[in-house]
């Protein structure tokens, strides 16, 4: 639909500050979904957070390897991993952070992660299917 529309008129929002409002919107999303969490579960299911930060800390060191080994800069290698870990939400933040032109790029990224895992998630259920025969 976004790319339908960028080829009407409506892509002219753009001069009057519609990434203005757009991010300043988006860090009204990110911090309600931040104050959306429960601290006090951790003393109810600590494993779980202890999954957590294993399962991020290999992350963190798949990232930078693999960064490493592509010779890739730190900005690409902080959106690659807000992509995967925060998704369309938080990763545009990110990469503002570094530039500005990086926000559609974050995105589009996030949404095809979404679409992947979705995927991939399905094929994991299936297969966990079949083997619970």
């Amino acid at each position: 639909m976004s790319v339908i529309l960028s080829n009407t008129r409506i892509r002219h929002l753009e001069d009057l500050g519609a990434s203005k409002v757009s991010t300043v919107m988006l860090y009204f999303l990110i911090a309600n979904m931040g104050l959306q969490m429960d601290l006090t579960m951790i003393d109810d299911f600590p494993i779980y957070f202890a999954i957590g930060f294993i399962w991020l800390t290999i992350h963190a060191l798949v990232v930078i390897i693999a960064g490493l080994l592509m010779k890739a800069p730190v900005a690409y290698m902080a959106m690659a991993s807000q992509c995967c870990i925060g998704g369309a939400a938080s990763s545009p933040v990110v990469a503002m952070a570094f530039h500005r032109s990086l926000a559609p790029v974050a995105i589009m990224f996030s949404v095809f992660g979404y679409a992947w895992a979705t995927y991939m998630a399905w094929i994991c259920a299936e297969m966990m299917r079949i083997t619970a025969h």
